[in-house]
C-alpha cells in the first residue's frame, strides 16, 4: 500500500491538493484538501467500500493533516462525525464559521474543525 500526493493543474496553481492511497496498483482511497486564503477545506474523503474499516482513511487524514498550517474545516453528515472527533475535529459555532460554512450550518451541515495543536473553543 503506498499514499501518494497526486498532482493536477489545482494543485500546481495550490488551490488544492489531492491525495490517494494505492493498494496492488488500484487506488482504494481519496481526499482532496481545497486551500482557502484563511483556512482548508477536507473534501471528498473516499474509501472503496471494500476497503473501509481497516484504517486507511485515518491514515490519509492524518498525513494530508501534517501538510496544512491553518484551520481545516469539514462539512460531516452524521454518521461520520466519531471519525472526525477521533482525529481531533471539533464542532465549531456558528459565529465562528467563516460566512459560507455559517449558511450551510443554518441548513443543517455539521461543520468540524481542525486547529493544529489545539482546537477552536
Amino acid at each position: 500500500m503506498v499514499i501518494f500526493r497526486y498532482f493536477s493543474f489545482l494543485s500546481i496553481i495550490k488551490l488544492a491538493q489531492s491525495w490517494v492511497i494505492e493498494c496492488d496498483r488500484e487506488i482504494v482511497a481519496c481526499a482532496v484538501v481545497k486551500n482557502c486564503q484563511q483556512y482548508s477545506e477536507l473534501f471528498r474523503l473516499y474509501v472503496k467500500y471494500s476497503h473501509r474499516n481497516k484504517g486507511l482513511g485515518t491514515c490519509l487524514v492524518k498525513t494530508l493533516l501534517k501538510d496544512v498550517n491553518k484551520p481545516v474545516y469539514v462539512v460531516s453528515v452524521p454518521k461520520a462525525l466519531y471519525f472526525y472527533r477521533r482525529l481531533g475535529f471539533v464542532p465549531i459555532p456558528k459565529y465562528r464559521l467563516p460566512q459560507i460554512y455559517s449558511q450551510l450550518s443554518r441548513q443543517g451541515s455539521i461543520i468540524l474543525g481542525f486547529i493544529k495543536g489545539g482546537s477552536d473553543q
